[in-house]
């Protein structure tokens, strides 16, 4: 108001100017609401609106704030709202009112502080304005449209993607692309173009290689911005021949169908990773090309699970009853070591543990406030593009301060159902790792490097990968991992695939097995001989979901996209879907020779592996980033490692120091006149950086600007000439 009113007369006046305004545009369609939450204002305002509404002829409609569901879940909110200032809040009546109420309790509610036929009308009033909403969101996809370096929409993009295909076979196949490649390219050309997706591989294709350029031009010529692919896209052909993926499908066994799957209709997923140094100007890039105001975040919600809503119980707690605050501390640590995922979910075993009555007021808030908002952030790599209009007439948005950025106000699964497409950007500092370990080799030697088409050497999977020398190789750096290389002696790269596969939970039971198998002290048995040309690489184990898959095409008939459904249902332990299949397969597998007591049990084992059957593309695109890493650590140590110590956490450096020492990398203490702001190479040595020395930080900066004045010659002359806070 931009006048202060001075009488309840006044006041009146301008409620009643205020409605007359709104009903001139709206008519019948404006309501005054009604509440009662139990404070004293409200029963002074509502009986002068329903007043105001009987004279005015407006209808009247009853509501009530809701901030829990129920009544009993007060304590909750009051727990929140304290976890939020860091202190035990109070909460008055009307926060104990905030809840669902049913008719009758809202409509008591009104009756304490208004007359009968006024809430009647304000009841009616409900379902009056729910019989008037007609809402239909349209089923509309608002998936982008390829756009050319103009800007302007690619009318056929079939066309466009088919031409780019066939231009990527001249470097990807010198010699030309043999029948089997050819017919393959086709048959996945014309499921992508009929199931509509030419646009989206020639949009993921564009950014990829902009990202790929982007990296070039920053290193002059060198960089690798670009990841060789993740996922189940490694599986397709034409991506490879795009330039989304480095990897070469046919040769090792990758199936198509569990990337694009025409008897199960869902939107590729084509996850792409970059280096930190080019992830968010190719995200700008497509912010650029497809339009601001059709690009945004993805939204994320953070909740309080298991251990943590269990301390934070016992914290607010400790704030409601000070006198108990130690006990409850105590007893809120030991009920969150005994929790392993969620407290509602081991409930039980928790209370027979802790019966005592202040371990039950923790866990009686726990159980409730587990899986409750508490936190909004921004998804680390999803991004929508949309078609060209404003996301805001699509699904609602948020803008985020901290990452300055907008984001579609639901998780990606919501936003995919209303129709918006999902790309992932995803971040991957081994990226980063390698580009600066190339860009030191052709500075040093002179030598360029390209990572997409190294030579696999036998010196590099005995050296590295059977000595278990792994240390800084991506995907094989832990202890048991090494200790697992040893064992296995790994001498190809379907041997690094396979164990980046089975060194998890579940298929780790396989590997003692595959180990007698490979060095020839235990023999692989097979029902069917078909078996062993599936399952011979893997050494008689199924590993793979793309072996999965074969198994019940090659072997039982199935068609590769029902293989793949099943495949599906098993791994999610849908019983009641793929145990209607067990006779088919039984009857294939019998007919391809197997005994029905041997097709039985090796059904019974699939649906075991199934449970852990690991996507072969991923295993092969991410095998491609160990095998990388590995050579430029076999044949360049100490570029690569002056990458790693470049890109490291300064928390990580001693493990990355310590494995300096093993490759006999000499690395030089921090020198305030030589070394310079990171880590650098001079003289065959690694020089330590500035701003790695913990709590030097940007200061680093400073010094070595204050140095081109001359060489500090004493301390006193450092402290006289630089003048900087350290560790502040």
């Amino acid at each position: 108001m931009t006048k202060k009113l001075t009488t309840e007369e006044g006041a009146i006046q301008k409620v009643k100017k205020e409605i007359s305004w709104y009903t001139s545009f709206l008519g019948e369609s404006f309501y005054i609401e009604l509440q009662n939450h139990g404070l004293a204002e409200e029963a002074y305002v509502m009986p002068i609106l329903a007043s105001i509404a009987k004279e005015m002829k407006i209808p009247l409609v009853a509501s009530n704030d809701v901030h829990i569901l129920r009544k009993e879940d007060a304590d909750i909110r009051q727990f929140i709202r304290s976890l939020r200032f860091k202190k035990y809040e109070e909460i008055g009546i009307a926060d104990k009112e905030l809840y669902m109420k049913d008719d009758k309790e809202l409509s008591n509610a009104l009756l304490k502080i208004l007359p009968k036929d006024a809430v009647l009308k304000a009841m009616k009033g409900i379902k009056n304005i729910c019989d008037s909403c007609n809402l239909v969101i349209p089923d509309t996809k608002h998936y982008p449209r390829y756009r050319d370096g103009n800007g302007n929409i690619v009318a056929d993009s079939a066309a466009l993607l088919r031409k780019k295909t066939l231009e990527g076979i001249p470097q990807r196949y010198p010699d030309g692309m043999d029948d089997e490649r050819t017919k393959q390219m086709e048959y996945e050309l014309n499921i992508i173009i009929n199931m509509g997706y030419a646009d989206y591989l020639l949009i993921v294709a564009d950014y990829v290689n902009y990202a790929k350029e982007y990296s070039k031009k920053i290193g002059k010529g060198i960089g690798y911005g670009v990841g060789p692919g993740r996922g189940s896209g490694a599986g397709c052909i034409v991506n490879y021949l795009l330039g989304i993926t480095d990897v070469e499908p046919v040769t090792y066994g990758l199936l198509f169908q569990r990337f694009l799957n025409p008897e199960r209709v869902s939107m590729p997923d084509i996850d792409v990773d970059f280096s930190e140094e080019v992830r968010e100007a190719t995200i700008d890039y497509c912010r650029r090309k497809y339009g601001i105001i059709s690009v945004a975040g993805i939204r994320t919600v953070g909740t309080q699970q298991g251990k943590m809503v269990v301390r934070n119980a016992a914290r607010f707690l400790g704030w409601k009853y000070p006198d108990e605050k130690e006990k409850y501390q105590q007893l809120g640590s030991a009920i969150a070591s005994a929790i392993t995922s969620s407290v509602n979910k081991e409930i039980d075993e928790i209370r027979k543990e802790f019966s005592d009555s202040l371990s039950e007021n923790i866990l009686s808030i726990a159980t409730r406030a587990e899986g409750i908002a508490n936190s909004f952030g921004v998804h680390a790599a999803g991004v929508i593009i949309g078609d060209g209009q404003p996301l805001k007439e699509i699904i609602p948005l948020l803008y985020n301060t901290k990452k300055a950025q907008w984001v579609i106000q639901c998780d990606m699964n919501k936003g995919e159902r209303m129709g918006c497409l999902k790309m992932d950007f995803l971040g991957l500092k081994n990226l980063d790792i390698m580009t600066n370990s190339i860009r030191l080799i052709y500075k040093r030697k002179g030598i360029s490097i390209d990572l997409s088409n190294l030579p696999f050497e036998d010196v590099v999977f005995k050296e590295i990968f059977a000595k278990g020398n792994t240390g800084c190789v991506f995907q094989f750096e832990s202890g048991g991992m090494k200790q697992m290389l040893v064992k296995f002696g790994p001498e190809s790269f379907e041997d690094i695939i396979l164990l980046v596969a089975s060194y998890r939970p579940g298929p780790m039971q396989y590997i003692p097995d595959m180990i007698e198998i490979k060095h020839k002290r235990k023999k692989a048995e097979y029902i069917i001989p078909q078996l062993e040309d599936i399952l011979g690489k893997t050494y008689g184990q199924c590993i793979y979901q793309e072996q999965l898959m074969d198994i019940f095409h090659k072997c039982a008939g199935f068609s590769l996209g029902k293989a793949d459904l099943i495949r599906r249902f098993m791994s999610k332990k849908k019983e009641e879907l793929f145990l209607k299949e067990k006779e088919p397969f039984l009857e294939g597998i019998i007919k391809k020779g197997a005994s029905r007591k041997d097709a039985e049990k090796y059904w019974n084992e699939l649906v075991e592996f199934a449970k852990y059957a690991f996507n072969k593309s991923h295993a092969a695109a991410y095998a491609v980033i160990s095998y990388q890493t590995a050579y430029l650590k076999y044949h360049y140590p100490i570029e690569y490692m002056c990458g790693v110590l470049i890109c490291a956490k300064i928390e990580k450096l001693p493990v990355y120091l310590y494995e300096c020492k093993k490759c006999n990398v000499q690395v030089e203490a921090p020198d305030i006149n030589l070394s310079e702001e990171d880590f650098f190479i001079k003289n065959n040595k690694i020089y330590f950086g500035l701003s790695k020395i913990k709590g030097v930080g940007e200061a680093g900066k400073i010094i070595i600007e204050e140095r081109k004045n001359g060489k500090f010659v004493s301390f006193a002359d450092f402290l006289l000439r630089v003048n900087i806070d350290i560790g502040k």
